[in-house]
């Protein structure tokens, strides 16, 4: 019981350095290691020193004053610990040092008073003359705190003597355990060892004995352990072998250096410890351990599992080995270890029959796998081997997949197996590796996997070209997105290596399939032999030839194509040149379908949508799937639920299937979640700005026919752009539509009549007798009579809308009488509520006309949109139409004639630099070949139709003088003229010999010729000048929308900001030339030029078409960027 009056003193000496206050005494005293190593009596007495406990002498026989006092309020700290003193019966007869149990007694008599058994007063006072003889020093301490105890004072210090113990060297003895085994070496730490312990190093070790029979994670080895020295190292070293800390090796060789039994231990601990961490060198050690203790067998049983490869054991000592060990983990090793005898001895059946039980993924045993493959007969037993192989792939360390890959005698499938983990694993960087995978995946001919290595191949694309190029055409739709990324950026490395050294490993077939597939000029002799082996295909063949020479149109029935596709089939054609003549038929087709889809018949966009429908139904191409996206993207009509399939299977995530989901909704009528999906993909930055607008606006039409006028509200106001995207009326639709959703119909009716006012100047005379100019607003019915008819023609909800209109007239009728215009306007709605006849529509159409011959007009338009009319009729309203408007023709300006629609008038395109630049490209091309490549973008065909129309007599077209200044001097250089084909592979020498100044300088001047059918004179010209200032106005009101719209150029090209024009000390808006266009067109759709139905302006050019909704709201040009659309004018 010394020890716990040293824990005692301890406790004591570290609580009242705190102080007099009970609380902070008592805190300091249980934060000691000595604190958890005494028993809950001597606590108790502690903390009668450190509360100061005393007893005042009028309160004898009750609960001590001061302490009940102190501990009001706390009555379950008082409670508990004022009960943990050692009973009176338990003192009498314990074996506890006297000045503990004459302590303990003191107390009690002081807390019992009146309750004190007289009969206890002897046994004190036998205490009492024990005590004499000398106490340990804590209890002279303690009687200084507490007066409970200040009798303990009057007792000598006894004097101490350290104590003897004696060594029998057990606990040595009993150290031969397997200290990995948590059960024993628990066991082990539990007894009493002959050597004294500070109280830190027993908390440690009652800690850690704790952690070891939890079950549970392995406890940490406390600091604590660090002060241990001498034999009592042991305990260290054997804690830190458990955790697997290196360091027990520095306290094992300092036992090792003390003479004697621990010496000895400590060795063979050493031994065993140092050959579990793979030091060999001491098998020879563990293999000899011949005691049967339990670190003997612990050690035998590590020499089974530790074999070096310099010994060679026999099979059937391996096999005697394995009779003995139990322990699964060397069991498993040892059989390793026999299937390496088996291997060596050539018994091959047996080795079969061991690995088949065996793990064959762990690590550094793939080369005993290996060996036996390659030495044993092929049989049932290495084909299971082998399918076991393939399935466990991913489970093998790299050491293993290199040994797979680096092993020709194996068969190529698992090969290109470990090259595709090669690929996926980061840990692979060595350069002659990756050139071994590529060989390997060149072998299986897999263009994924091929990418996937040149991607992280330095240079990569220039020293493999061919291999890019193959990647780039055949990579499939579903490969991952960063090497879809890499090979759009590798191609044209590869291109400008090919074009200066076009030899490599493809055949001239090959070469001429990919300058098909690249759009350049190619030669098709080569391929027609390989594949024209029967008539039908030398017929299918020059077609094919005949729609890809100069001025053919590009597209091949697809019969013919279908009979092409059946006799490559069976031609000579193999592995490369096969896959990629597939992928030009894809490609082909995929062109016809766009063609159909140039004009708005539903019968061709059911066959486009047929097409790609097929196109995208087996396993697509990277560039059919990004082609088929781009179509959903700009085609609201084009819903293919082959293509949704596909990106649930390969891109659920992507935007991109949000996109392909909303237009099958939109087709289906479920707006609401097309809009959702829309507003949602619009949000995604991957997007460039110019499509996510494209987005967002799709969303807020589907909202606005779902009727989630709220919703549409709510993300018109959170994207700026879209004000600069949708026209004001169809915000107005919205606004007025969400007032009166809200319940809020005054809101509605006074967004409508803000819209339709009028500042009218009037003159008055004043109380002077002067004349003065003042100003009223006036709310034309007539214009509400036209709002009215808004979502008829667009298929839009009529109500609310309809319903705040009439409330509006209805509330404008009560306070002024309404227009004749506005009365013709009712009377005809309420015409064509019943099916009309022609003389009634003519009757109150022409009337109209005669007040306003636009109102005229556009009911004629109306009725003609109606479809209550047959064939005939239609051409008796068309006739009395024409004759009204050939009266007019001279007052409607162009921006009015755009919305009739029915009259034989032409549009007049202004056509931009981007067009002309496509149309010389494509001239340019022939110069090279009369061959052409296939067309390779969803826009190359559009500068074709608008010529064609053109020729055809369906549209005038007009070059403005920007555009052909652009244009001359993008011309003029024959570098820049060089760069349009950088992204296609030409040969170097041939461009230098077929592409000369002059010949360039020739197709420059038929390409302004052929897109130069009108022209105004120079004096009307001079007009559009007054227009700049609106310009300047609209353009800085869209000041959002083009700084946007910047943002996405400079990404695309840093060097676009130097081209922009600055306004009011912003240089954001578009350059010189484009506002050139922009006042032209707009001084054309305000003149009254004869046969001209609408002002449009051909380009692809952002600036342009993210505002075109407001450009033809406020100057009443549109805009056009595709066949499809430019086939809604003409």
């Amino acid at each position: 019981m010394a020890v716990s009056e040293d824990h005692l003193l301890e406790c004591l000496d570290v609580a009242v350095k705190a102080g007099d206050i009970p609380e902070k005494r008592r805190r300091k005293a249980m934060d000691t290691a000595a604190w958890k190593l005494l028993e809950k009596p001597w606590k108790g007495l502690l903390l009668v020193a450190l509360d100061k406990e005393e007893v005042k002498a009028d309160e004898a026989g009750s609960r001590p004053n001061s302490r009940r006092m102190r501990n009001r309020g706390r009555r379950a700290r008082s409670t508990g610990t004022e009960d943990w003193i050692e009973g009176v019966e338990g003192l009498l007869n314990s074996n506890s040092p006297p000045g503990y149990r004459l302590s303990a007694m003191l107390v009690h008599r002081a807390r019992l008073g009146a309750k004190w058994n007289a009969s206890w007063d002897e046994k004190l006072e036998g205490l009492r003359n024990d005590c004499l003889d000398g106490v340990h020093p804590v209890w002279q301490k303690m009687a200084k705190e507490s007066p409970l105890l200040a009798e303990m004072s009057m007792y000598p210090k006894k004097i101490e003597v350290s104590p003897i113990v004696k060594d029998d060297g057990s606990w040595i003895n009993s150290a031969k355990i397997d200290p990995e085994n948590r059960s024993d070496l628990a066991g082990w730490l539990e007894q009493s060892f002959p050597f004294a312990l500070t109280a830190e190093v027993e908390v440690a070790i009652q800690g850690f004995m704790r952690g070891l029979n939890s079950k549970g994670k392995m406890p940490a080895v406390s600091d604590s352990m660090s002060s241990l020295s001498g034999d009592a190292v042991m305990i260290r070293a054997l804690c830190r072998i458990a955790v697997g800390d290196h360091r027990c090796a520095e306290d094992l060789q300092e036992l090792v250096q003390v003479k004697g039994e621990i010496a000895s231990v400590a060795s063979n601990q050493l031994a065993l410890f140092n050959l579990r961490r793979g030091d060999l060198s001491f098998w020879e050690s563990c293999y000899n351990a011949a005691d049967d203790n339990a670190l003997s067998l612990a050690m035998r049983n590590q020499a089974w599992v530790e074999i070096p490869p310099e010994i060679e054991l026999s099979s059937n000592e391996l096999s005697q080995g394995l009779d003995v060990i139990e322990d699964s983990d060397a069991r498993r090793a040892l059989s390793w270890a026999l299937l390496s005898a088996h291997i060596r001895e050539e018994k091959f059946e047996n080795a079969i029959e061991l690995v088949s039980g065996l793990n064959i993924a762990e690590p550094n045993r793939m080369d005993l796998i290996i060996e036996l493959m390659l030495g044993a007969d092929a049989d049932v037993g290495l084909n299971d081997l082998a399918i076991r192989i393939e399935t466990e792939i991913e489970r093998f360390g790299d050491s293993d997949i290199q040994l797979i890959l680096e092993s020709e005698g194996l068969p190529v499938h698992l090969r290109a197996l470990a090259g595709n983990q090669v690929q996926m694993r980061d840990s692979f960087n060595d350069q002659t590796l990756e050139t071994l995978v590529l060989d390997v995946f060149t072998q299986a001919g897999n263009a994924m996997k091929i990418g996937s290595i040149l991607m992280n191949l330095e240079n990569g694309s220039a020293t493999y070209p061919h291999r890019t190029i193959l990647v780039y055409h055949l990579l499939p739709g579903n490969a991952n997105q960063d090497l879809c990324d890499w090979v759009d950026a590798a191609r044209p490395n590869a291109i400008d290596a090919l074009s200066k050294e076009s030899c490599g490993l493809l055949s001239e077939t090959s070469i001429g399939l990919i300058k098909l597939l690249e759009g350049a000029p190619a030669d098709l002799d080569g391929i027609q032999r390989r594949v024209a082996a029967t008539r039908d295909a030398i017929r299918a063949f020059n077609q094919c030839r005949q729609a890809l020479l100069k001025g053919g149109d590009g597209l091949v029935p697809a019969d013919r194509l279908d009979k092409l596709e059946a006799s490559i089939e069976n031609s000579s054609l193999k592995g490369v040149e096969l896959r990629l003549f597939h992928a030009v038929l894809d490609r082909l087709r995929f062109n016809r379908a766009i063609r159909l889809l140039e004009d708005h018949q539903i019968e061709h966009t059911n066959l486009a949508i047929d097409i790609l429908d097929k196109l995208v139904g087996k396993n697509p191409r990277k560039r059919i799937v990004d082609g088929v996206r781009q179509v959903v993207l700009e085609h609201d009509s084009i819903a293919i639920p082959t293509f949704a399939e596909w990106h649930r299977m390969n891109a659920a995530s992507s935007s991109w299937y949000q996109i392909i989901l909303a237009s099958i909704e939109e087709k289906r009528g479920n707006y609401l979640n097309a809009a959702r999906s829309l507003h949602k993909a619009s949000k995604d930055v991957d997007f460039s700005f110019e499509n996510r607008v494209r987005l967002a606006r799709r969303a807020l039409i589907a909202y606005a026919h779902a009727g989630r006028f709220s919703e549409a509200v709510e993300m018109l106001e959170s994207q700026q752009a879209l004000s600069s995207a949708m026209t004001g009326l169809f915000q107005l639709y919205l606004r007025v539509c969400d007032d009166a959703q809200r319940q809020q119909p005054e809101a509605a009716r006074r967004k409508l009549l803000d819209w339709i006012v009028q500042i009218e100047t009037f003159e008055v005379e004043n109380k002077e007798g002067e004349i003065v100019e003042k100003q009223r607003k006036t709310y034309p019915s007539e214009e509400l009579d036209l709002l009215f008819t808004y979502p008829n023609s667009r298929n839009l909800p009529k109500e609310p809308w309809q319903g705040r209109i009439r409330s509006a007239i209805k509330h404008g009728s009560r306070n002024s009488r309404r227009s004749q215009r506005s009365q013709l306007e009712s009377q005809f709605r309420d015409l064509l509520r019943d099916k009309p006849s022609v003389q009634e529509v003519e009757s109150v159409a022409g009337e109209a006309a005669s007040i306003n011959p636009t109102q005229g007009l556009l009911m004629f338009e109306r009725a003609m949109n109606s479809g209550l009319f047959s064939n005939n009729e239609m051409k008796a309203l068309l006739r009395s139409q024409n004759g009204i408007f050939r009266l007019n023709e001279n007052l409607l300006p162009i921006r009015i004639r755009r919305k009739l629609r029915h009259l034989t008038l032409k549009p007049l395109i202004l056509v931009d630099t981007n067009l002309l630049i496509d149309s010389a490209r494509e001239r340019v091309g022939w110069l090279l070949s009369d061959e052409g490549g296939i067309e390779v973008n969803a826009h190359g065909s559009f500068h074709r139709t608008v010529r064609y129309k053109a020729e055809a007599g369906m549209v005038e077209l007009m070059i403005p003088e920007a555009a052909e200044f652009e244009f001359k001097n993008a011309m003029s250089n024959l570098e820049r003229v060089r760069s349009l084909f950088g992204d296609v592979w030409i040969d170097e020498s041939q461009w230098k010999e077929c592409v000369t100044k002059e010949k360039v300088k020739a197709v420059c001047a038929e390409v302004l010729k052929d897109y130069s059918t009108w022209k105004p004179s120079a004096e009307d010209l001079k007009g559009a000048e007054e227009f700049e200032e609106r310009t300047i106005d609209f353009m800085v009101e869209h000041r959002d929308t083009y700084m946007a719209v910047v943002d996405g150029k400079i990404a695309h090209n840093a060097h676009s900001l130097e081209k922009r024009t600055e306004i009011n000390g912003e240089g954001i808006y578009p350059e010189r030339g484009d506002r050139d266009i922009m006042r032209v067109a707009a001084m054309l759709a305000e003149s009254t030029y004869k046969g001209i139905g609408a002002t449009l302006i051909a380009s692809r050019d952002s600036d342009f078409w993210i505002v075109r909704r407001s450009l033809e709201e406020e100057f009443g040009f549109g805009v056009v960027r595709t066949a499809r659309e430019l086939s809604q004018w003409a």
